[in-house]
């Protein structure tokens, strides 16, 4: 059956429909998850796309899956987690969200609390509290931050400044 020109109603009396927008429903109610990924695990229990692109466009249109609202809560968990924006962004991206360098920035100043410096130094402070002075110890520093999405200026700026100078 294709269901291109079929009435909402019509497609509510239809059980392959009904058990798609079901699990739709219960996967939204554990968590917030992106319109892309969604969309896959519909397709995943089976459900023809035809069918899984009419639950996600009834979805979208009731705001009950967001990819902005998805995007801000991932955001915000990845920061408070010390991650950097190319983490982060690499992250929204393997959840079929593309994000410009600009909006990333934007919407992580909205959520979090501290900057990227300021977060870097937080991570390395609670990890590598003898980085500023062992040299060893501040390579493994850059290489974590490096490996949480942080820049290299970033990493500079963080481990250029010693740890006195900040509490002076």
């Amino acid at each position: 059956m294709v269901y291109t020109h079929c009435p909402v109603n019509q497609l509510e009396e239809d059980p392959e429909y009904n058990k798609g927008r079901e699990y739709a429903l219960r996967r939204l109610g554990r968590r917030e998850c992106s319109v892309d990924d969604l969309r896959r695990k519909i397709l995943e229990r089976g459900i023809s796309p035809a069918i899984t692109e009419k639950i996600v466009e009834n979805l979208l249109k009731n705001d009950w899956v967001s990819d902005e609202r998805f995007s801000r809560m991932l955001i915000r968990q990845q920061v408070n987690r010390s991650n950097g924006p190319r983490l982060i962004r690499q992250k929204l991206k393997a959840q079929g969200i593309d994000l410009s360098a600009g909006q990333l920035k934007e919407i992580s100043s909205e959520v979090a609390d501290k900057g990227e410096v300021e977060s870097a130094r937080a991570f390395v402070e609670r990890r590598y509290p003898k980085c500023w002075e062992d040299k060893k110890t501040a390579v493994r520093a850059s290489q974590a931050l490096l490996r949480r999405g942080f820049s290299y200026t970033t990493i500079q700026d963080v481990l250029r400044t010693s740890h006195n100078e900040d509490e002076s």
